[in-house]
């Protein structure tokens, strides 16, 4: 059932575009979480900091060294996070969706040609069948007048 399959295809385009969506607001909370951590941790590292590290023992140098470095490396890898999903899964789910409404549409444009041709074609058939009708009916007529005449009056 043509009706049915409809209903299967928009469900199933409809969840295709609610997951490119989720994605979407993934990929953008990733961005801005490593945009945002990039930025503190650059603001963090003021000189006052880096004047005040460097009179500290080491080991106090070398945590907060770690501790930027880390920061950085989870920045880095939230952005790429963000730019992998985007481009590997939202983009193509995206892409998808709309190549298959694009095709989806084409089709039903083609079966809607395809149904008026025949509408065209039964109504030619019918009117056809309508013709012949009366024709068999006025032969039929015109056999019966000259049965009628060819019969001998007694």
């Amino acid at each position: 059932d043509l009706a049915k399959v409809e209903r299967v295809a928009e469900g199933r385009l409809l969840t295709c575009n609610r997951l490119a969506e989720a994605t979407g607001a993934i990929v953008d909370a990733l961005s801005i979480a490593g945009s945002g951590l990039q930025h503190a941790t650059a603001s963090a590292q003021s000189a006052e900091l880096q004047q005040r590290l460097a009179t500290e023992d080491p080991c106090i140098q070398l945590a907060a060294q770690g501790v930027f470095e880390a920061c950085g490396g989870i920045a880095g890898v939230l952005i790429s996070l963000a730019a992998a999903l985007c481009g590997s899964f939202q983009q193509p789910l995206q892409n998808l969706e709309r190549s298959v409404r694009s095709d989806r549409g084409l089709r039903q444009a083609e079966l809607e040609v395809l149904r008026v041709k025949h509408q065209a074609c039964a109504a030619a058939v019918t009117e056809s069948l309508r013709r012949k009708d009366r024709a068999a009916a006025t032969l039929k007529a015109a056999l019966d007048r000259c049965d009628a005449e060819a019969k001998p009056t007694n």
